[in-house]
């Protein structure tokens, strides 16, 4: 719902204030949501045991880029957009659904399923074409 509102206001902002104002307004938003992002990355590989490079790194770095972003907007888009993100937080609490959805969470977590998601994704590979002209190319070679 809150993403329908901002859509709202981004077309009201791209009809009447130019497409300027709607760049910053679309970039504090986004950035909000992906420095959101990053410091859920940081909690959640704290748990993680293989480490690889640049795991604790990265994720700082988002939120440097991400602080910059929203510094660099005009503050009539930071008030706004964040009185957006605050108006639709109450939004998201009301329509949420309140019980947890066990089918739906079976048929994510299912080994049959995580199986068919794989097997659909290798059919579905964008350079599946440049595999397979691999591949004959190393059979003819």
């Amino acid at each position: 719902m809150s993403l329908i509102i901002q859509g709202i206001i981004a077309f009201i902002f791209a009809i009447f204030s130019g497409i300027s104002r709607l760049i910053s307004f679309s970039v504090f938003n986004l950035a909000f949501s992906f420095l959101l992002t990053c410091m859920a990355l940081i909690v959640l590989t704290k748990n993680n045991v293989k480490k690889l490079h640049g795991q604790n790194v990265l994720p700082l770095i988002g939120i440097a880029i991400c602080l910059y972003l929203i510094y660099a907007t005009s503050m009539f888009d930071k008030v706004v957009g964040l009185a957006l993100i605050l108006f639709g937080i109450p939004l998201y609490v009301f329509f949420s659904p309140k019980v947890e959805m066990s089918n739906l969470k079976k048929m994510f977590v299912s080994e049959e399923a995580i199986l068919s998601r794989r097997i659909e994704r290798k059919e579905k590979f964008l350079a599946n074409f440049l595999r397979l002209l691999h591949r004959i190319y190393r059979k003819i070679r």
